[in-house]
């Protein structure tokens, strides 16, 4: 990536340095009771994930930098229980990576599973209705693509334009960082955020792959990504 040299910053870039500077004199976590940190998709993308692809400072630097794709989310969870926020939800920088050599789209496998889009890229605007950013949001699910079976773990992935790599002959990375969301929802209560009991380390399922088959509702290809 190609940084910006001083005299290229634009007056919005200087103004928003400013910003996250002054969020040096917040509290840290953990937060006096009744304060949450439940940030909006425009702040995600407006003061954390762009800064981060710009390697500039976070105005709250806990967030988790990792391979997500090299895990199950149970074994994430667990690996990174002390960065849970208190609402349940884990905030993960992590790359993309193609799943061609001369294509656009990403590899969504991640430990015995992967994880599937539930909806297309959505535009995330900022204040001035300016597009800053997009959001997709995906399931994981257990299993051989595509006949996996569908689990409670769900994931916003946030990304910018700026974070696309170019294709090019020896690389594999698709983007340097997006910024994912991960938390749990009860597949009998969609609306009911559960807990994860940490003390229960993971063990990987033993999962006959034919017998999924016979499991599915649906097992039509889904060309999302």
């Amino acid at each position: 990536m190609e940084l910006l040299a001083p005299d290229q910053i634009s007056e919005e870039e200087t103004k928003m340095e400013a910003e996250w500077q002054s969020y040096s004199r917040y509290w840290p976590p953990p937060y006096p009771p009744g304060v949450r940190f439940t940030p909006t998709d425009e702040e995600l993308v407006k003061y954390y994930l762009t800064p981060k692809v710009r390697r500039q400072k976070l105005p709250y630097d806990s967030f988790v930098e990792d391979d997500l794709y090299q895990y199950h989310p149970q074994e994430l969870a667990e690996k990174y229980n002390a960065s849970m926020e208190e609402e349940g939800n884990w905030y993960i920088f992590t790359q993309r990576i193609r799943k061609y050599a001369n294509g656009g789209r990403p590899n969504r496998s991640a430990g015995l599973g992967y994880w599937k889009a539930t909806s297309s890229d959505q535009k995330i605007l900022d204040r001035e209705g300016k597009k800053i950013g997009y959001k997709k949001s995906l399931v994981y699910h257990e299993g051989k693509q595509p006949y996996g079976e569908k689990t409670g773990w769900v994931m916003q992935e946030y990304k910018i334009d700026e974070s696309q790599k170019p294709i090019k002959a020896k690389s594999m990375v698709l983007d340097d960082h997006v910024l994912c969301k991960i938390y749990y929802k009860d597949p009998r209560d969609p609306k009911k955020i559960q807990d994860i009991p940490m003390e229960q380390s993971y063990e990987a399922p033993q999962i006959p792959w034919i017998s999924h088959f016979g499991m599915m509702n649906n097992v039509s290809c889904d060309t999302r990504i």
